[in-house]
């Protein structure tokens, strides 16, 4: 690829997040991220504990929140892991679990719109309840794949130091090996995360190789981003200008800036796919977003690039999202032997 469509595709991707109002939609996101994001890490901490204890992912997650963020953020964090309480009668119980699991749904289901915002495509007209329910276990798989990738980063960064206190008995190892193993290993969790984000939760189908390009691309910026925002988050005069409140606004922050960072990478995933000629048309359940409800295309509006097929087979999406949910089915299984 030359450099001159290398600067096209980056020219270009500045250009749709500032027409898809990305900024908004990275502001509406972090507003439901906060509701969420207690129900969500209860759930991650349920399954990854059940393999690890919930005592070593407790603190494995304090330490990647604090370090991102700042200590008084990670007591924060904290506090909404350790608030979860089912007692009572089984009825009470139930209630409280899918209370639960619907509030950890709900910011996969905010991200699922603003990623149909991006790809130009919006729910198809009349889809009732079916395209509902189809969209709260999409967004249940999510949460539920976010703590397998929780379990896999953990066992990638155990291993990598496993192997590097074993290597350096036997050979002298500089100090930074462990760190750049742990870092890799992050990088890699991440990039499958935001891959399977891109392929399967937005209303659109895309080949595999923009997909994967995107997400490492996403990867990068993220793992970046991440470390300038520690800089600046994790610092005591960020909170305390907020008093008492400071580390949920440090929190809300840090959604909000991960959010933009995300969405850059969303409108260079789709921005590359157009330029290399990847297919990209919405799936059964959309509709290009410049396409009235009596199916015509709008006066005035020229920014639809997607192209409406006939629905295809989805088995393959099913599949995946059946063995996720099996796997955490599993997990909450061996939890309660």
């Amino acid at each position: 690829m030359t450099a001159k469509k290398l600067f096209g595709i980056g020219k270009g991707t500045f250009k749709c997040f500032g027409e898809d109002k990305a900024v908004r939609l990275a502001s509406s996101l972090a507003y439901y991220a906060m509701f969420s994001i207690g129900p969500l890490l209860v759930i991650i901490l349920l399954l990854a504990g059940a393999i690890f204890g919930e005592d070593t992912v407790k603190q494995f997650l304090h330490q990647q929140i604090a370090s991102m963020m700042g200590d008084k953020a990670g007591t924060t964090i904290d506090s909404m892991m350790t608030a979860r309480h089912f007692s009572g009668s089984i009825v009470t119980t139930i209630i409280g679990v899918a209370t639960l699991i619907f509030g950890a749904a709900g910011v996969f289901g905010e991200l699922q719109d603003a990623l149909n915002t991006i790809w130009d495509v919006k729910a198809k007209p009349g889809a009732g309840i079916w395209a509902y329910i189809r969209n709260r276990f999409l967004s249940l798989s999510m949460v539920l794949g976010l703590g397998f990738l929780l379990l896999i980063s953990m066992v990638l960064t155990t291993a990598a130091e496993a192997a590097s206190h074993s290597i350096s008995g036997m050979f002298p190892l500089p100090d930074f090996i462990v760190p750049l193993l742990g870092a890799l290993a992050s990088f890699v969790v991440v990039a499958i995360f935001f891959a399977l984000l891109f392929k399967y939760l937005p209303d659109v189908k895309v080949d595999w190789r923009p997909v994967l390009i995107g997400a490492l691309v996403t990867a990068a910026l993220f793992t970046g981003g991440k470390f300038l925002l520690s800089l600046y988050l994790g610092k005591q005069a960020t909170s305390s200008s907020y008093g008492a409140a400071g580390s949920v606004v440090v929190i809300l922050l840090w959604i909000y800036y991960a959010s933009l960072i995300m969405f850059i990478g969303a409108e260079f995933t789709k921005v590359y796919a157009r330029e290399t000629g990847a297919a990209i048309v919405p799936n059964q359940y959309a509709v290009p977003a410049d396409q009235d409800a009596s199916g015509n295309k709008k006066k005035g509006d020229d920014r639809g690039q997607v192209e409406e097929v006939p629905p295809q087979n989805v088995a393959p999406v099913a599949a995946v999202l059946a063995f996720v949910v099996g796997l955490g089915a599993a997990f909450g299984f061996r939890r309660r032997r």
